[in-house]
């Protein structure tokens, strides 16, 4: 009698604890959960992992509607507002990524559906990219690699500059951009941003002057672009912006293709008038036949610097360490509010 008992209570408790559903991939899941994300996780309710239960469209409607939580990533899961709005528990779905539109965030709003992201994670790691093809760049490291690939040597090859105390804008503060400006800091103090978000305290704090997008083009030797992808923003630097820009400027781009003129671009970038370290493109893949793919002075590569391995960990860790402070009740740190999304791609 006893032993019934305590498996009846067993059976109660575990139905009683929160259903964590976790839709990650095998590959996924080994990529961004740690053993001591998974461990917490475990500690936080009932884990139901689709790697290993692999749900049906039956299973996978009872699972939304049973779930307090659900977690997902770039290019996974995603969830209809017909189906956040048959969720009955649902307090949070976490994104292991930054873009979290495919989950239907404006649905879960409607809800009280906490959504988050784990942009934050991948912060310091794009930043480290940016200031290095930075360097690179300015260094004209890349014109010199063309060059022995090609059997020659330094004959041709640029004089380059030094990253030391040039001036530096950055259009779009954010994660990555807040990232930049502290790695930055051992080689220039000439650190400008325009980011009309960005509060005047936010940017003393991080030793960084506010400015406008026109000081910005017309005055910096570096301009990197960290701005999410808006009507307001869409092509913000075109043809006018171009032409204001000193000869020779830097263009780092690791944030959205579309905030660029593609087209003025590669103009500037063939008159010899403008360098670019280009991660992001419109569209992407970037086509085959694309002059991107040619133009010497042009440093273009596949939407992947937040792709390290430290940053996956990073990232899973973020979410699961939010789904600990939502189902303890308090507020997630990485909580994408309407107003936040409404500045995002």
């Amino acid at each position: 009698m006893l032993k019934a008992y305590k498996s009846g209570t067993h059976k109660k408790e575990k139905e009683m604890r929160p259903k964590i559903w976790v839709t990650l991939s095998d590959a996924n899941y080994k990529k961004y959960i740690t053993p001591a994300a998974e461990m917490k996780l475990q500690s936080l309710g009932e884990v139901i992992e689709s790697r290993k239960v692999n749900p049906d469209a039956k299973k996978e409607a009872e699972l939304i509607a049973e779930a307090a939580v659900i977690i997902t990533c770039r290019g996974g899961y995603k969830l209809s507002p017909e189906q956040i709005n048959s969720a009955k528990n649902l307090k949070l779905v976490g994104v292991i990524g930054s873009a979290v539109r495919f989950v239907s965030p404006e649905t879960c709003y409607e809800k009280n559906i906490l959504v988050t992201n784990s942009a934050g994670g991948i912060g310091y790691t794009v930043a480290e990219y940016v200031v290095g093809v930075m360097i690179t760049a300015l260094h004209r490291a890349f014109e010199s690699m063309d060059h022995v690939r090609e059997g020659t040597w330094s004959e041709g090859v640029p004089m380059g500059k030094d990253l030391q105390d040039k001036a530096v804008g950055l259009i779009g503060v954010g994660a990555v951009g807040g990232n930049v400006v502290k790695l930055l800091k051992p080689f220039t103090k000439n650190l400008k941003a325009y980011d009309p978000y960005l509060p005047k305290e936010a940017a003393d704090a991080m030793g960084i002057t506010l400015t406008t997008k026109e000081d910005i083009v017309k005055n910096s030797d570096v301009i990197s672009l960290h701005a999410g992808m808006t009507p307001e923003t869409k092509n913000m630097i075109g043809t006018k912006e171009f032409a204001m820009m000193k000869p020779g400027v830097l263009i780092v781009n690791t944030a959205r293709g579309g905030l660029i003129d593609h087209d003025a671009m590669l103009l500037a970038l063939k008159a010899g008038k403008i360098q670019a370290a280009l991660d992001v493109f419109e569209p992407e893949p970037l086509p085959v036949d694309s002059e991107y793919r040619k133009v010497k002075n042009c440093y273009p590569t596949a939407h992947t610097p937040g792709m390290t391995e430290d940053a996956a960990k990073r990232e899973g860790g973020q979410v699961v360490d939010d789904v600990e402070l939502v189902l303890a009740g308090k507020k997630p740190f990485n909580n994408i509010t309407k107003e936040k999304l409404g500045r995002m791609t």
